[in-house]
């Protein structure tokens, strides 16, 4: 292998670890814009180091789809979303999960794959 080819293998390693980062620490999503811009600068994001909270006024959480770990809690309250099929890779949250007061919700299919919760569970509609 010469040393051009080299440089091209470490580019794109680099360019696909960076690529599915996460932002570092808790994640507060209060708005639309907010997911979208997660969804747009963070794509590939596979797992968080804090806590995720999804809360207000959303709709559409859709594209946060590659999440397979949340090192802290998962906390989704009070939004009008319909579904969490987007989060069926997840199978571990160190910390709570917490699903309440979303009205729209159509049903829970989505977190088939979570194995474990390190704190409370918590699925409430009211």
């Amino acid at each position: 292998m010469n040393l051009k080819h080299f440089f091209i293998i470490i580019i794109f390693n680099v360019c696909h670890f960076a690529l599915a980062q996460c932002p570092s620490g808790n994640i507060f999503l209060f708005t639309q814009e907010e997911v979208n811009n997660m969804v747009r600068d963070y794509p590939n994001c596979e797992i968080i180091t804090g806590d995720l909270i999804i809360a207000d006024d959303i709709d559409d959480i859709s594209g946060i789809n590659k999440v397979k770990r949340i090192e802290g809690s998962l906390v989704i309250r009070d939004t009008r979303i319909t579904s969490i099929l987007n989060f069926k890779d997840v199978n571990f949250i160190l910390g709570d999960f917490y699903l309440e007061h979303n009205a729209n919700l159509e049903s829970i299919e989505g977190i088939n794959k979570l194995t474990n919760v390190g704190g409370d569970l918590v699925l409430a509609t009211e």
